[in-house]
């Protein structure tokens, strides 16, 4: 068996491991929800919010609530939320003290994913007891990846990437070379001429069944309730989009080769090619709106903008490569090595830029999306980027090779039949590799990347009312391990809304629930008018530690209330 083959057919099972992996987290990651994911709350919340790391595609929210018999506690549908399009709101019937578990289901407007996971809260009893055990806190929420999703996206990579190359090739080299085509070398050209047509077409419909088949396939997993709801989701947009490019794509290309009256001439609108290059440059920066990229809202514009570069490179590079292996044997046909090393050394030009611009677009993408070391080397996400890496860098090598070895030879004293036969042996490898980078893109587009869209300086909120004042507790960030938070108290008029200003001397008493552990009491920093603060470890294991809070006042007792809080596995 050859080894081009033995390669590739390593590369069909890494993509289809990576696919079928037993789950990863759901691209619209859980961030935050009120009530808080294990929060003990002291008064009945009469609405349930979760927020997430993208937008919610309208239609698609669900949301139930059950107590620990089962019951349904929800008095609505879940909706998203008009402030906020990355948060899902439903209203709570009124709740007596005790256990409840929140299940929710969203589908991503930014990139089209399903995710699903659950919550547990509780409401303590009047005399602040617990009404029970809690569950233990549960990690991210977990999706299963489709192996046809994956498939989809990669036939829509592929084919993008076959039309926009060979385009390229066609307009750079292939045509500016056909001045130093002479009569030996002029067959090979209009043949290979015909084939690269044919060539760009297949692209171009594969990018069509690609886009197609993932709009389809999104729609039918989780439709909308409304048309207006397909018009308003960013990633269904954007797919649309690209396949309406695709399709213009399709018709120029199918239509830029028309034949000469004696029918063996062949002329290419250079018109044509260029509208073309610019219906595909159109589908790549069209899809880019629809990707984990554009989640990243701090990054926004910059996010699209550098996967659209990035998917440029890599479609012009793997695209002319494909292009290449494609017209090789007439390229090494006899009488044609001046003209092929032509063609090759301004494919080398082509292949230079296009990796300058894959390598500095995949570092800011990489810093977008992976965000740090860590997320690189102990993420899923990362792992597939370090194997993607892995293909990249033999290409870069053959590539400098080629291009610093053997063009430069094109013009020497041997002539450039050895050249031209080592460059075109090499494209074969170079290939095999850019159609594992194609693949590998893929099944990054349906993992979720390594860096948080919005986690960061969630604050962690807890309310109650006493004598007639609203307690706003926080904890920032919120608590899971054991560590330095900030505490914050706000204290309110619960009629007017008003601040509270008679608010004195208050402290924390932390005591950590079904364990010996001694109560640690930590005074409070203040009053700033009607906020206190203080930084401290006290939460210093994991389970479920009840807070008291007290102050005094100017004026009337002193207010005592208490809030529960888990910290890591109970």
């Amino acid at each position: 068996m050859r080894a081009h083959v033995v390669v590739l057919a390593g590369i069909v099972l890494i993509g289809l491991a990576a696919s079928l992996a037993h789950a990863a987290r759901a691209h619209g990651d859980y961030i935050a929800s009120d009530p808080p994911a294990n929060g003990i709350l002291a008064q009945p919340p009469t609405s349930i919010a979760v927020t997430f790391s993208e937008a919610v595609q309208q239609g698609t929210p669900s949301i139930r609530v059950t107590n620990s018999s089962g019951q349904q506690m929800q008095s609505g549908p879940a909706a998203v939320s008009t402030s906020d399009p990355r948060a899902i709101t439903a209203t709570l019937d009124r709740i007596s003290p005790g256990i409840y578990t929140v299940t929710w289901g969203v589908v991503s407007a930014v990139d089209g994913h399903f995710s699903a996971g659950s919550f547990s809260f509780a409401l303590q009893n009047p005399d602040g007891s617990l009404p029970g055990p809690l569950p233990p806190p549960m990690g991210p929420a977990q999706a299963s990846i489709s192996p046809l999703e994956v498939a989809f996206r990669f036939l829509t990579f592929i084919g993008l990437a076959t039309a926009l190359g060979t385009v390229a090739l066609v307009l750079f080299a292939w045509l500016p070379a056909e001045a130093l085509a002479d009569s030996g070398s002029m067959d090979a050209h209009q043949q290979g001429y015909r084939a690269l047509a044919r060539l760009a077409g297949i692209g171009a419909v594969a990018l069509c069944a690609g886009a197609a088949g993932m709009w389809l396939w999104t729609l039918a997993l989780r439709p909308p309730s409304t048309f207006s709801d397909v018009v308003g989701s960013p990633f269904l947009a954007s797919a649309a989009a690209r396949l309406a490019f695709g399709v213009g794509l399709v018709i120029l290309l199918s239509s830029a080769l028309v034949r000469s009256p004696d029918r063996k001439a062949l002329a290419w609108s250079p018109f044509r090619l260029r509208t073309a290059g610019a219906f595909a440059a159109a589908a790549i920066v069209a899809g880019s709106l629809g990707t984990h990229s554009a989640a990243a809202e701090a990054w926004w514009p910059l996010g699209p903008l550098a996967n659209s570069a990035h998917l440029l490179g890599v479609s012009l590079w793997v695209g002319g490569l494909l292009a290449v292996l494609r017209v090789r044997r007439w390229l090494r046909a006899n009488g044609s090595q001046a003209y092929a090393a032509n063609v090759l050394t301004r494919f080398s030009r082509l292949a230079f830029y296009s990796v300058g611009l894959i390598l500095v677009a995949g570092i800011l993408l990489s810093a977008i999306l992976v965000g740090s070391v860590e997320g690189l080397v102990a993420t899923p996400y990362g792992w597939v980027i370090l194997a993607k890496i892995s293909f990249f860098a033999p290409m870069v090598a053959l590539g400098a090779y080629n291009r610093y070895r053997w063009v430069p030879a094109m013009s020497g004293p041997e002539g450039p039949a050895p050249s031209v036969s080592a460059v075109t042996r090499s494209v074969r490898f170079e290939a095999v590799l850019g159609a594992a980078v194609l693949l590998l893109a893929a099944v990054l587009t349906v993992t979720v990347p390594a860096a948080s869209f919005g986690g960061a300086g969630r604050v962690f909120l807890l309310q109650g009312t006493v004598e007639g004042l609203r307690l706003d507790f926080q904890i920032e960030p919120t608590p899971t391990v054991p560590g330095v938070y900030t505490f914050t108290l706000q204290v309110w008029d619960a009629a007017s809304g008003a601040p509270y200003n008679n608010a004195r001397n208050a402290s924390l008493t932390f005591a950590l629930q079904n364990r010996t552990f001694p109560p640690q009491a930590v005074l409070l920093e203040g009053p700033h008018g009607n906020h206190f603060f203080v930084d401290t470890p006290a939460l210093s294991m994991p389970g479920t530690w009840r807070i008291d809070i007290r102050f005094s006042r100017a004026e009337g007792f002193d207010i005592h209330a208490v809030f529960h809080v888990v910290v890591g596995n109970s």
